[in-house]
C-alpha cells in the first residue's frame, strides 16, 4: 500500500513538472543530482520532494529520447511517465557507479522499446543519429517547437514542425537493431563506453551500429525529401 501510495506520488510529480523545455537538464550538476537520490533514498518528509526535483531536472531529456525512439511524440509523455515510475521503484538500486543519466537513459531506451513491442509489434521504429539541423528539428518536435531559444514566429515553427514529422517519418523505416545506441549517442550524447555498458555490447559493436544507423536514415531523408 505504501510503495502505491509512493509511486502514486512519482506520477504525480512528472505530471505537474511543467511543459518541455529546451535546455533538459542544464541545472543537473552531478553534486546536486547525488544530493537529491541521496535525500529520496534515506526517507522521511523530504523524500518524494526530492523525487520531484529529479523528474522536473531530467523529465525534457526523457520525453525527447523517447519521443525519437518511438518515432511519434503522441505517447511520449506516458511513457515517460512510466520511465519515472520505475525510477522511482528502482533508485535503490543505482550506486553511483556511473553517471545517473546514463543509467535514466537505458531506462528510457528499454522502456520505449518495450512500448514499441507491446503497442507495434509489426512496426520498425528507431532514431539515429541527424546531421545538426535535422537532430534540431527532432528536438523541436519532441519539446513542441516552443522551446526558449527556438524560432518564435508562426511560420518558423510550422517549418520547424514539418520537418520534425519528416524526420519521424524517415526515423520508422529505420531498423530497429541500430535505434537505441544512436540515441544514446546523438540526442542524450553518452559516450560510447556509457553506450556499451548501457546495451551490453562491446565498444565495436556500439560504433558499428551508430555508423550504420546514421548512414541508413541520411538515404530514408533523402528520399522523402526529393522534390
Amino acid at each position: 500500500m505504501e510503495r502505491d501510495l509512493a509511486q502514486t506520488k512519482a506520477a504525480a510529480a512528472l505530471s505537474f513538472s511543467g511543459p518541455a523545455s529546451g535546455n533538459p537538464d542544464a541545472d543537473a550538476s552531478a553534486d546536486a543530482v547525488r544530493a537529491l537520490i541521496e535525500t529520496f533514498l534515506a526517507g522521511g518528509d523530504r523524500a518524494e520532494d526530492a523525487f520531484t526535483s529529479l523528474v522536473g531536472l531530467f523529465r525534457d531529456r526523457v520525453v525527447s529520447i523517447v519521443a525519437a525512439m518511438l518515432g511519434d511524440t503522441d505517447p511520449a509523455e506516458d511513457v515517460a511517465q512510466e520511465v519515472f515510475l520505475k525510477v522511482h521503484a528502482n533508485l535503490s538500486q543505482f550506486r553511483f557507479e556511473s553517471r545517473f543519466d546514463a543509467w535514466l537513459c537505458r531506462i528510457a531506451t528499454r522502456t520505449a522499446v518495450d512500448h514499441t513491442r507491446r503497442f507495434w509489434p509489426r512496426r520498425r521504429v528507431a532514431l539515429e543519429g541527424l546531421p545538426e539541423p535535422e537532430r534540431e528539428a527532432l528536438l523541436d518536435g519532441a519539446n513542441n517547437a516552443g522551446a526558449a531559444g527556438r524560432p518564435d514566429d508562426p511560420e518558423s515553427r510550422i517549418l520547424a514542425a514539418e520537418r520534425a514529422r519528416m524526420v519521424r517519418r524517415a526515423l520508422r523505416e529505420v531498423p530497429a537493431s541500430f535505434r537505441a545506441a544512436v540515441v544514446l549517442k546523438d540526442l542524450a550524447e553518452l559516450s560510447y563506453e556509457e553506450i556499451g555498458r548501457a546495451l551490453g555490447c562491446p565498444l565495436g559493436t556500439v560504433e558499428s551500429r551508430i555508423h550504420r544507423g546514421r548512414a541508413i536514415l541520411r538515404k530514408k531523408l533523402e528520399r522523402i525529401l526529393r522534390p
